[in-house]
This record gives C-alpha cells, structure tokens and sequence, in this order.
C-alpha cells in the first residue's frame, strides 16, 4: 500500500478518510462497506510484497500465533452449527462473515504503511470524527434545550438515530488520541490537530447516550491505572472476562435479579436489560457445554414473547417492581441478549469460552508488550471502552458493529506507528 500512495495523492486519501468516517459513523450500517474496500486496497498492499520471502517470514512469525487462534474461534463456531438447537435454517453466512471480517482485519494490520499513508490517514480520521462530533453536539444541544423550553420527548427516535455514531466515537477517540499525540509532537499543525481532537471528545461528552459517556469515562479512568500498573490491570481485565462467562451463569439467583429489579426500577431501559440478561442465563443453563449454537439467540424459544406472556421465566421474582413499560412491551430476548460475553456463553458455550478466553490473553499480551506507558494505557481505555458498549449494547455478530471494532484496531496501529522512531512492531 506504501507503494501506491505518493505525496500527491496525500490530500485526496485523507479526504477520504474523513469522508467515510463521517458516513460510517452517522450511519454504521454502511461500516462494513468501508472496512472491505480498505481490506482490498490493503490486500494489493500484501500481494505487492508477499513475493519478498523476508517478509514472508517476518510476517508469519509475527502473526502465526493471532492467525492460530482466530482460526480455532472459527472452527468453534462452524462446529456449533452441529449441535444448532432452534429448527431454524442453519446461518452458514454468519460464520463466513466472521472469516471476511477476520481476514480483513489481518491484512489491514499486516499491510505495509509507509509515513505519507500513515499521515493522510491520521489527519482522515481527526477531521472525521470532527465533523460526526458537531453533528453530536447540534443534537445534543437541541435536546436538551427542548427539555428545558418544551419539555420531555414524546418519542426517543430522533435521540436513538444518533445512538450508533456516539458509542463508536465514544471507542474511537483513545486511537484518535494517539492519532493526536503523534501529530502534535512532530509539530505539525498542532493547534488545528488540538481543536479536532476536542471537538471530538466533546461530541462524547455532549452527545446525551449514557452508554458513549460511561464508557469514555471509564475507558479514561482504566488508561490512568493502565499507565503505572499494566500487568495488573491486564489480569483484572482476563479474570472479569473469566467470571462473567462461567460464574456469572452458575451463581445467577432470583434474589440477586430483585435486587437489581429494585435498583433499576425506575429505568425501563436498564430494568429491561436486566431481564433479558436473567433469561439468558436460565437458557445457558439447559446447554451449560455446547451452547446453542451460532446465532441462535435471535430464534431461542419464547425470546421474543412478552415477559408478562410467559410466567413461568418469572418464578421467583418481585413482579411489584416491574417498571410499567416492560410490563407493556418488554420481550424476554429481542433478538441478542445485549452483551457479547453472555452471547458467546449462550450460543458456543465452553468452547467459545475458551477462545474468548485465548483472544483476550493475546490482545492483552500484545498491549503489555507495547515499549510506550502511554500507548499501553490509551490501548487499554480503548479495550474497556469497547467492552463497556459490547456489554451493554448490540449484538455479538452485527456487521457494522465488527466492522466498528476492525477500523478502531486499525487506527490502533497508525496511531502506534506514527512518530519515525517507533519501530514497525
């Protein structure tokens, strides 16, 4: 790729850059449009090189070990297709788009980047993120001054368009921030690469979503005591993953569930989560080994029944402390159970366990690793930012929400790759 981009062509790449961030931002349905065009372009990149077998082998050596352990979550989840509960049609495609989005992800990482690529990219991503914080701050702004004047929202649909572009951008600012640093100490328009950048965490801020503000702030509060204590952290971050996976399912009790009932009794939202989660667990339950199979959350039996249809699911629990709403139109699980760690519990069971398990080791490794505090503490935030938004938002397998994570790992690397005396590791 490093020998396709000539400093001619550094304007017009990073326009486009920022370009698709802006649209696959505001509109993260088309996310994995852009994460496959630059896998294409990036995969002219690999072939253009790949008759080097230096680097043949550098890159092997470098990436056997990531490529060995996507590879072993692919074939745990082809294999659960066997042993697929619900008697719906076999989703064969999910499995081949986890493939394409692996593969893209590998050749995005792997492709050669030389320093006008890495720049047009950077200043792409500053100035797109830019552009979706304005659109975030117009929002915000206009609702909450509509609060004030007018009064509550009848309808969440206006605020909800701009769900997506805020937790994206809630995760996409710790890269954009290395982005940023890397920028501004070579002195290169430092004040115009400052004001982008906080304009785009002001988006965050002003954005209104809960779930994009908690998540920045508790992915920048993990950066800080990633920065002094990494090893720590890391373990702490492995051991979560482990006792939300497997102790989490066992100890789930109704006592525990109205406990969290009364404390969210007046947040549908969050009350509804609750439930869906309580009912995801009870069905681990009755395939604690295997699971249920790859994306078979969507066709569970009585999913997506009304929680107020099916008393059975309810034994046990304080149905005074239901809130009105869900009683009215909460479905037991609407489609996923909203968190990524209990879906792959749910539906690849202990084998997905374990290569959830691996994949966070080897990422966590990778990060410990890095020679930088402040690249290990920004990957950190970005990492927990991430899991905040998967533990509470969207499904496991949603395409623009995997393309999301594979452009964020990418601007991970040219963020990490830009000041010259960093090496290409």
């Amino acid at each position: 790729m490093h020998l396709l981009i000539t400093p001619g062509l550094r304007i017009p790449l990073t326009l486009l850059v920022a370009a698709c961030c802006l649209g696959g931002l505001v509109q993260p349905k088309i996310m994995s449009v852009y994460v496959f065009a630059g896998a294409a372009i990036a995969a002219i990149g690999v072939l253009s090189v790949a008759r080097d077998s230096s680097w043949r082998t550098a890159c092997w050596k470098k990436w056997r070990i990531g490529l060995s352990a996507g590879l072993f979550f692919l074939v745990v989840a082809g294999a659960s297709l066997f042993w697929f509960v619900p008697q719906q049609p076999l989703p064969f495609d999910r499995v081949g788009k986890l493939a394409a989005m692996g593969l893209s992800l590998f050749l995005l990482m792997a492709v050669p980047l030389g320093h006008i690529t890495i720049r047009a990219v950077a200043m792409g991503l500053l100035i797109g993120t830019a552009l979706v914080a304005v659109v975030l701050i117009e929002n915000g702004l206009i609702g909450f001054l509509g609060t004030i004047f007018v009064g509550p929202p009848n309808t969440a649909g206006y605020e909800n368009f701009y769900k997506a572009p805020a937790t994206i951008l809630a995760v996409l600012i710790f890269p954009a921030f290395l982005v940023y640093q890397s920028t501004a100490s070579e002195g290169v328009g430092t004040r115009l690469v400052t004001g982008l950048y906080g304009v785009a965490v002001l988006g965050v801020l002003l954005s209104g979503h809960a779930t994009s503000i908690a998540a920045s702030l508790i992915g920048l509060g993990i950066a800080i005591a990633g920065r002094w204590a990494p090893k720590l952290v890391g373990g702490i971050i492995v051991i979560g993953v482990f006792v939300m996976m497997t102790v989490v399912p066992v100890a789930n009790s109704p006592s525990n569930v109205n406990a969290l009932l009364s404390a969210t009794q007046n947040h549908a939202s969050l009350q509804h989560r609750v439930l869906i989660l309580d009912f995801a667990l009870k069905k681990i339950r009755q395939h604690p080994f295997l699971g249920w199979g790859l994306d078979s959350a969507r066709f569970l039996p009585h999913g997506s029944d009304r929680i107020v249809d099916t008393p059975d699911r309810l034994q046990g629990l304080d149905t005074t402390l239901l809130h009105e709403g869900v009683v009215r139109l909460g479905q037991n699980l609407p489609l996923h159970p909203h968190n990524i760690l209990m879906q792959i519990r749910l539906e690849l069971g202990l084998p997905g366990v374990a290569a959830t398990l691996l994949a966070f080791v080897l990422i966590i490794g990778r990060i410990v690793r890095l020679p930088g505090a402040l690249d290990r503490s920004v990957c950190f935030g970005g990492l927990v930012a991430a899991i905040v938004i998967a533990s509470i938002s969207y499904g496991a397998w949603q395409t623009w929400w995997l393309g999301s994570m594979v452009l964020m790992t990418f601007f991970f690397r040219i963020g990490l790759l830009f000041l010259p005396e960093r090496t290409p590791e």
